[in-house]
């Protein structure tokens, strides 16, 4: 539940944002009812609301927290083609963009990458854009009791369990370590793939193990932050990944690949290891190197925490917005 000040207004509609022309219409109602200050958003979400004539004195800023598909156009096509939306209303919705990225409106991205790949995609000027780092609740993401314990030494992932975010990698990795551990996958997962996992362990003769609590609640998985020796985040592509934050603030041992957005949060060696993408041999050496020491665990941990303060803390990210939108509407009434 989101808890916001009288001067704030958040709008869930509950409505797809596949068709950002669904949006429309509640901004319209919005709007009658009180006048808009800024509107922040997506670009998709937000551009087809520039040319209305209720967006006359407000400001919009874009906050993309995903790297773009390569294509908007052909994104929207696409789904014109396969008639999951109008052709008319993709077409409206493309040029809506193409007007928007020429506009004098900020983009703020959460990370360099995601920065890079918005003004590739939507061909932005480079001086309207910056970044802001995703910030989190440091205070409830924190050091705290371990209260689930294991015989074996607990690896923890949190996230959509998906190839896509190095599991089999992970998997692999275990594989060629001779120490037992237990694997804990939190997040979303197909049955199909999960089943796959299990079998791989099961069929590889070895003491490792591999538990999976699905999707969980804030609450616990803050505890399996806690409970865990290891937290190993082995994504192919992120935007700027929130568990890998939570993981650093509550005081983790934590290795992830060397994809750029992982290397603008940490430091190889000082708050986490550093392994190349889709290298299970990697993954390997940075678990063995991370569990053999016990000295080496808790110099990345106290880094770790150190680093979640002072760079990504919610406070941070809150003070960085207000500067940007006390510095936008002094520019618009000058």
């Amino acid at each position: 539940m989101y808890k916001l000040p009288p001067a704030v207004e958040y709008h869930f509609t509950g409505l797809s944002g596949d068709n950002p022309l669904n949006f429309v219409t509640p901004y319209k109602e919005q709007s009658a009812k009180r006048r808009n200050d800024f509107v922040i958003g997506w670009i998709t979400h937000i551009a087809p609301l520039v040319e209305l004539p209720d967006s006359k004195h407000v400001q919009f800023i874009s906050n993309q927290g995903q790297i773009p598909s390569r294509s908007i156009p052909r994104r929207f096509v696409k789904k014109a083609l396969s008639r999951k939306m109008p052709f008319f209303d993709a077409m409206k919705i493309i040029f809506s963009i193409k007007k928007f990225s020429k506009k004098d409106f900020p983009v703020i991205s959460n990370s360099v990458p995601v920065q890079e790949a918005c003004i590739k995609t939507y061909k932005l000027s480079r001086d309207k854009c910056s970044v802001i780092p995703r910030g989190i609740d440091t205070e409830f993401f924190s050091p705290g009791e371990r209260l689930f314990s294991s015989e074996k030494p607990k690896i923890l992932f949190a996230g959509n369990v998906s190839p896509a975010k190095g599991i089999d990698d992970l998997i692999d990795a275990v594989l060629l370590i001779e120490m037992s551990v237990e694997i804990v996958l939190c997040g979303k997962c197909d049955e199909k793939y999960l089943e796959s996992l299990k079998n791989a362990i099961k069929s590889s003769c070895s003491d490792h193990s591999i538990s999976f609590p699905g999707p969980i609640s804030q609450n616990d998985l803050l505890l399996q932050y806690r409970s865990c020796d290891l937290f190993v985040f082995p994504s192919h592509s992120e935007g700027m990944p929130k568990v890998l934050l939570e993981a650093l603030s509550c005081g983790c041992a934590v290795a992830c690949s060397d994809i750029p957005s992982h290397k603008e949060v940490v430091t190889h060696g000082y708050d986490a290891l550093v392994f190349p993408v889709r290298s299970p041999e990697g993954i390997a050496f940075a678990i063995k190197k991370i569990l053999e020491s016990r000295e080496k665990s808790d110099i990345l941990r106290k880094n770790a925490r150190e680093t979640s303060i002072n760079n990504f803390s919610r406070n941070h990210e809150i003070q960085s917005w207000i500067d940007i939108l006390r510095k936008r509407r002094l520019s618009w009434h000058s």
